[in-house]
């Protein structure tokens, strides 16, 4: 599912606003999307703070909006009821979550929003035979 928004084959809603219809995390096909922006620019609609996005700017919203503990605690319920592969990719998850929190580090942080160059005169050479 990741890889669909980030690749722009799907879009993600960030925030339903007042959508009925719509769920957090939901993904739509560009032609559902098409349909939504449609509906949201009618100058009848009554759809309020609806946000959707695609590429690494929805992903990078999503990470934000994630709380941590509370996916440590989840985690941690799943790993006492669950057995076999899924207790191992939840004790996986874990980890990874733990990590994060040991270090004070925010999940966002792991998207670029800005690119980093070195300038020629400090490039590495690489001989080419």
């Amino acid at each position: 599912e990741v890889e669909q928004v980030v690749y722009f084959n799907a879009y993600v809603v960030t925030n339903p606003g007042n959508a009925s219809n719509l769920s957090y995390k939901q993904l739509l096909t560009e032609e559902e999307w098409i349909n939504l922006e449609d509906e949201i620019y009618r100058e009848d609609s009554n759809l309020i703070n609806v946000e959707i996005g695609i590429g690494a700017e929805a992903i990078q919203k999503l990470l934000k909006d994630l709380d941590l503990q509370i996916e440590a605690d989840t985690l941690r319920e799943e790993i006492i009821n669950s057995k076999g592969i899924k207790k191992d990719k939840a004790i996986k998850r874990l980890r990874v979550i733990d990590n994060f929190l040991a270090t004070s580090a925010n999940p966002a942080w792991m998207v670029y929003t800005v690119l980093p160059v070195i300038p020629p005169d400090l490039r590495p050479m690489v001989q080419l035979d």
